[in-house]
């Protein structure tokens, strides 16, 4: 099966994805997770490639985990490397969820493993 991968700009208060060509603006949290995990329902084969953004992606990507969408989690910095050497200077959430759609495609960077559970011990 071929991957298709799926841009994701994760901000506060909405979720900017580009997926397949097209631009889907969502609000964060829950009832974005939803639509999300509806539209990726849609590509068989996406994996979903974002940013560590400090916190606001750990609930997402649990979600994706949970559905068993394969994410790949970024560092910023080597996302910025990326788009400045393919002369990327601008930057507004879809820019930056095209972007991160093509670091996937370029990079196929591997799935990010899902969180052990914290053992109470």
């Amino acid at each position: 099966m071929t991957t298709i991968y799926a841009g994701l700009d994760i901000a506060k208060s909405n979720l900017q994805l580009h997926l397949a060509g097209r631009f889907y603006d969502l609000p964060n949290p829950a009832t974005g997770y939803r639509r999300l995990l509806k539209l990726l329902a849609t590509q068989p084969g996406a994996q979903v490639i974002c940013e560590a953004t400090g916190g606001y992606e750990r609930d997402l990507v649990a979600a994706l985990h949970a559905a068993q969408i394969p994410v790949s989690i970024l560092n910023p910095a080597w996302v910025r490397h990326f788009a400045r050497a393919n002369g990327q200077r601008a930057k507004t959430d879809p820019i930056d969820a095209a972007l991160l759609t093509a670091y996937g495609q370029a990079l196929r960077p591997k799935p990010t493993a899902p969180r052990s559970p914290k053992s109470n011990t």
